[in-house]
């Protein structure tokens, strides 16, 4: 795997005027497959996300490992903080996007959904289970800053803390006794919960591991709004073709298991879900 930083903006330019003379449109399946590069723009710090590391990690990138070995080609990762630094890139790729509905987007083709991101809410094991919002009265929750679950709390007077912006962090707030519950995607939820799990299989202490099992509950259900969604692939520049392309790899890798075989990796279930403990 070849890993790139954003590009100069000299290079961008001479890439493009390359482009340009030989009719091949950056971001189609023509342009990744005379390049030899499928390239992804990743967040370098947002596990479980994505991770700038050696080697890159996270699910994003495992996600557009997988493409790029059935495209034939190389994966390239341009490591980027916002969209305004994805524009000085060439990449092709977003491996996660929230598909709300199927309203066109102005800067991306969406392929089919391929997991559904559910939120969860998450307690420490050593706080007693929530089984409603009430609850949480005395608690003070993580969520993202703006986000539906955030009002939601606040309208019913319950205490949150949006200064962990991402979920990991969020997470690791919660371990550190920083906030008692946190609001994050199953994802980020079952990546945890198998981490700790493998750390107390190391220890080999039965008792321990039964004591770290973090509470997971459904937080659409528990809160009575509309917070999950659909994730899929965002693929930039792509027309029509490169877009029916991706939508049959991403079937394929379901028909063939390697799509579960990721998700297990991740603490979820070939459908995308965890345990949830109502």
């Amino acid at each position: 795997m070849t890993i790139a930083r954003l590009h100069p903006s000299l290079l961008l330019g001479l890439a493009i005027l390359t482009l340009a003379g030989t009719g091949v449109r950056a971001g189609s399946l023509e342009h990744i497959q005379s390049s030899q590069q499928l390239e992804l723009c990743a967040h370098p710090d947002m596990l479980p996300f994505s991770k700038q590391s050696d080697p890159p990690a996270g699910f994003q990138v495992e996600l557009a490992q997988a493409l790029a070995e059935r495209l034939g080609v190389e994966l390239e990762i341009s490591w980027i903080i916002s969209r305004r630094s994805a524009s000085k890139t060439g990449c092709d790729l977003y491996a996660g996007v929230a598909r709300i509905d199927d309203t066109p987007s102005r800067y991306l083709k969406l392929t089919d959904a391929f997991v559904r991101m559910e939120s969860v809410l998450v307690t420490r094991p050593d706080l007693p289970a929530v089984g409603s919002i009430a609850d949480l009265q005395g608690m003070t929750v993580g969520v993202a800053p703006g986000s539906v679950a955030a009002h939601q709390l606040n309208q019913q007077g319950i205490s949150t803390s949006t200064r962990f912006l991402d979920e990991s962090k969020r997470l690791q707030a919660l371990l550190s006794q920083d906030i008692d519950a946190a609001v994050v995607t199953q994802l980020s939820a079952g990546w945890l919960q198998q981490q700790l799990q493998q750390e107390q299989d190391v220890k080999n202490d039965p008792q321990n591991k039964t004591q770290s099992a973090l509470n997971i509950i459904d937080a659409e259900q528990l809160l009575g709004t509309r917070l999950n969604y659909d994730y899929a692939l965002g693929l930039r520049k792509a027309d029509q073709n490169t877009l029916d392309h991706f939508n049959a790899l991403l079937t394929k890798m379901k028909a063939d298991g390697s799509l579960a075989t990721l998700l297990r990796r991740y603490g979820l279930d070939a459908a995308g879900h965890i345990a949830l403990n109502q």
